[in-house]
């Protein structure tokens, strides 16, 4: 009976039960993957990187709704990972090529959104979404949405709750 006990909790995967801020933070990452995808895809798609950096610039101006992390880190890279456009204040350092990085190969091929961390040159950690822009069924670019591991938890979301975090595939914005 203990044997089967014990082989029972270990074949169970751990995720945290989500409190209130992380399924508000979910859910505001998921509207932002949403829009800036949508925008992006079209000037992707062309390779514009002119067109790109200025709804990049667009998007990313202060709103009328607060949101839950005040400074979101934002990194539009190519296919193969080289940074296209990018709006850190606290993130991920701007024109650097991300190819090597395990959650941007794994967007890149498996073509699904993924959560990841890692940590900067100053020793902070980044926790980061890593999504497909896709443009008619195909990859024109990954957008990396990085938040400051501090001001993660001052929203109240714990590092687990935020890399068990899923986002299911939504149709191509460019279709």
């Amino acid at each position: 009976m203990v044997v089967m006990m014990l082989f029972s909790s270990a074949c169970h995967s751990e995720k945290p039960a989500f409190g209130k801020s992380a399924l508000d933070l979910r859910d505001e990452l998921r509207a932002m993957i949403d829009v800036y995808s949508t925008a992006l895809a079209q000037p992707m798609s062309k390779g514009d990187k002119e067109q790109v950096g200025a709804a990049l610039e667009k998007l990313h101006a202060p709103g009328e709704k607060k949101p839950l992390i005040e400074n979101y880190s934002i990194t539009v890279l190519d296919n193969h990972g080289a940074t296209v456009a990018a709006t850190a204040q606290r993130g991920l350092p701007p024109l650097q090529n991300y190819g090597n990085y395990q959650a941007v190969s794994l967007v890149a091929h498996k073509l699904k959104t993924v959560t990841s961390s890692l940590y900067l040159q100053g020793g902070n950690k980044v926790l980061i979404v890593c999504s497909p822009i896709l443009h008619r069924n195909r990859l024109a670019g990954i957008l990396i949405i990085g938040i400051d591991d501090d001001q993660l938890h001052q929203a109240g979301v714990s590092d687990n709750e935020f890399m068990s975090f899923t986002f299911p595939p939504k149709p191509d914005a460019g279709s």
